[in-house]
């Protein structure tokens, strides 16, 4: 009970031991940004403890739990750290802005966010069901303006309730909860939790839109619990190289001399951008022709559903 960190190791085990010792100064530090953050230890080796160790079926490694209001105890499965139970802990009691949470009163929400640009931004979707008793997805949902904080500018959140919109759960063919959805314009990827994953974390969120959203940045917290970008520049030196047939020659045979590289010619560079525009806008119209014929045979299907009835 309480809220922080609980970490179950085991003495005898000296890699638990460093981790503990540089977690301990670590908790010192967290404690005076969060002043809620408390920081705990179990140690599995000790006479009291051995019995509720061995029916939890705990190994020699350390295992880490964290408490928070409304979410309860949830396991860590990241790397076992100083840095990632740093980010652990700031992930979990920074303060998020549920008006970062992208609003949804119904399907024509989800369009209008998709549509808000040319290459609109990727929208994570987060699908739950209030009627379903779901406690997982309560938990969660604690979390959610958190993730939609963290990772504003880059991804859009937004939560479904699927009791308000079932049409639009169907359409997407959302039955379980929760159910995590990416869409990145025409592409839709549905994140899998890991089986030993109760409520995911921030983590394991990042970790997803770092493999599926082209460019994203990793998040890291500032003190405070305030949110910002890892800084990224680009020198005005830094030679850029543009893959050409020049690419494909030999390299060059003395050592330490690098292959000759074609510079880059703005006028060329235009005429590829126009010529990949004139793509997209072909590929944009077969999509939309896609899209009718889907929408006219899923009337089909309906239509031929009632006559059975």
């Amino acid at each position: 009970p309480g809220t922080g960190i609980v970490i179950f190791y085991r003495s005898s085990n000296k890699d638990a031991l460093g981790l503990i010792k540089k977690l301990s100064k670590v908790s010192e530090q967290m404690s005076k940004e969060f002043p809620q953050f408390t920081f705990r230890k179990c140690d599995g080796d000790l006479q009291v403890n051995r019995k509720s160790f061995a029916s939890a079926s705990f190994g020699s490694n350390p295992y880490i739990f964290t408490s928070t209001p409304g979410e309860g105890i949830v396991k860590f499965v990241g790397p076992r750290s100083v840095a990632s139970v740093r980010a652990l802990v700031r992930s979990k009691f920074a303060n998020g802005d549920k008006q970062d949470l992208a609003t949804f009163t119904g399907e024509h929400d989800f369009w209008d966010l998709m549509d808000l640009d040319d290459i609109p931004k990727p929208t994570f979707v987060f699908f739950h069901n209030k009627q379903d008793k779901c406690p997982t997805c309560s938990r969660i949902r604690v979390g959610t303006p958190r993730l939609a904080t963290a990772v504003k500018g880059q991804v859009n959140v937004m939560e479904v309730d699927c009791s308000d919109d079932a049409k639009f759960c169907d359409t997407h063919q959302v039955d379980t909860f929760p159910t995590f959805i990416l869409f990145s314009g025409e592409r839709k990827v549905e994140m899998s939790m890991p089986k030993n994953v109760d409520v995911p974390g921030l983590y394991l969120f990042q970790r997803f839109f770092k493999q599926e959203v082209p460019g994203y940045r990793h998040v890291k917290l500032g003190p405070g619990g305030r949110y910002k970008y890892r800084a990224m520049s680009i020198s005005s030196n830094t030679p850029r190289v543009v893959k050409s047939a020049a690419a494909n020659a030999a390299p060059a045979t003395a050592a330490g001399n690098a292959a000759p590289t074609t510079p880059l010619n703005l006028a060329e560079a235009l005429v590829q951008i126009n010529a990949l525009k004139q793509d997209l806008t072909k590929a944009e119209e077969v999509i939309a022709k896609l899209k009718q014929e889907k929408q006219e045979l899923r009337q089909e299907i309906k239509r031929q559903s009632r006559s059975i009835n």
